[in-house]
């Protein structure tokens, strides 16, 4: 499958990533000071603007999936719908799901994926997300 040409919607995309992240490091900050990696699986409907969210801090060399403030998720679910819905009023294919990972000090990854199967980034409902996390990990730099 040939994926869009999103450089056009670069613009739009990098206003929503930089709130991602920085919904993501306040998080940390408050919940897990010193933490050392952050990663967040998001899929979302291709016809709706709902989304589905698991996220994993690792702090003291453990990883921690239930650590993310409700206010945070909250926040993270309106940026990513408006961000859907941005793309998809500018004409842009939409994704349907990404990977976005920091380490700290420094090191970002944005992954999108535009599968309607939600291809490698998909949310197992039954079976353990911490494998695809990792995997999504290593593209941090």
């Amino acid at each position: 499958m040939t994926e869009p040409n999103t450089a056009d919607s670069r613009d739009i995309d990098t206003k929503y990533m930089m709130e991602v992240g920085k919904i993501l490091h306040a998080a940390a900050a408050a919940t897990a000071e010193g933490w050392t990696d952050i990663g967040l699986l998001v899929n979302q409907s291709p016809n709706g603007t709902e989304v589905a969210t698991y996220a994993v801090v690792v702090w003291n060399g453990k990883h921690y999936d239930k650590w993310m403030p409700e206010e945070a998720l909250a926040d993270l679910a309106r940026i990513l719908g408006a961000w859907q819905n941005d793309l998809t009023q500018a004409g842009f294919r939409n994704w349907t799901s990404m990977f976005v990972g920091a380490k700290s000090p420094g090191g970002f990854a944005w992954l999108p994926c535009y599968s309607p199967d939600y291809g490698q980034w998909r949310i197992q409902a039954d079976a353990p997300n911490w494998p695809t996390i990792e995997q999504g990990l290593q593209y941090v730099s």
